[in-house]
Formats: structure tokens, C-alpha cells, sequence
């Protein structure tokens, strides 16, 4: 995975800033990003799945594949 420290703009739900651990970025239909949350709730990580495209995700990932992760402000990508 490579780091992408750029600003992200990723909505959380009110009330919730404390419990969320690990936002992941892309479709649920998408078998990489459904590896990425069963692995997540296999170990018990939080996160919060937010639908999006490729495309969507290209200011965060230039090469604009999904999933894209955000831990704490700190992007990850393959």
C-alpha cells in the first residue's frame, strides 16, 4: 500500500467521530474492497464502508482503484 497524505474529505456520521476506526473507500461489489472489510471485521477493526468509484477516488489515489483507505486522517492505497 502506498501513503497519501494529502487532505481527505470523508463524511462520518454525527456522533460516531470516537468508534470509527477505519474508513473504506469503494463499491461493495468490488471483490477487492469485500476482502478488505471481511478482513476488517474478521479482526476487529471498525470502519464504515462509503460507496465509491474509481473515479471518485482519484484525488486520493492517482491510479483511481478502489479501496482506498482512511485511518485517522492517513490515506492508503494500493
Amino acid at each position: 500500500m502506498q501513503r497519501n497524505k494529502s487532505e481527505v474529505q470523508v463524511k462520518v456520521p454525527t456522533g460516531k467521530q470516537n468508534i470509527l476506526k477505519v474508513i473504506i473507500l469503494g463499491k461493495n461489489t468490488s471483490i477487492n474492497v469485500r476482502e478488505v472489510w471481511r478482513t476488517c471485521a474478521e479482526i476487529g477493526v471498525s470502519y464504515q464502508l462509503q460507496p465509491f468509484c474509481g473515479t471518485d477516488v482519484q484525488h486520493l489515489n492517482p491510479h483511481a482503484m478502489v479501496p482506498v483507505l482512511v485511518d485517522a486522517g492517513e490515506v492508503l492505497w494500493e
